[in-house]
């Protein structure tokens, strides 16, 4: 039977993915962009970045591992979900400012596409 201690943390790490899971449902209804940050714990940076964005055809929170894996943050192992938590304000900063980075970048393109576009159309009027 397992220990009352360890059924306890059971159910906070639980209740915690519960709350990812909550925080992940927000930033879906909030960004369309990918961003990460890098995770931090109580001794410094780990090699690990907390992402969000695409993640199997899936916006999604995800671990970036120090080989280059994308991990959904839920799966992660427990010490960078832990860690990861305490940088969420950071990664909605970056996600703020890849989105008005984005934003800048699809205006400019539709900006040369319009101007394309008059051109083509100005020389369709001149043609015989």
């Amino acid at each position: 039977m397992p220990r009352p201690e360890m059924v306890a943390l059971g159910r906070k790490l639980d209740a915690l993915n519960e709350q990812i899971a909550q925080i992940e449902a927000h930033l879906k209804e909030m960004f369309n962009v990918t961003a990460s940050v890098r995770v931090f714990d109580e001794n410094g940076p780990l090699d690990v970045a907390l992402g969000f964005g695409k993640l199997a055809n899936k916006w999604q929170l995800f671990l970036m591992m120090p080989d280059g894996a994308r991990l959904p943050l839920n799966n992660g192992p427990r010490q960078y979900r832990l860690a990861a938590v305490g940088v969420l304000d950071h990664l909605v900063a970056a996600l703020e400012d890849e989105e008005r980075l984005q934003d800048v970048k699809v205006t400019a393109a539709s900006s040369a596409a319009d101007a394309f576009l008059r051109h083509v159309a100005k020389r369709n009027k001149e043609s015989p």
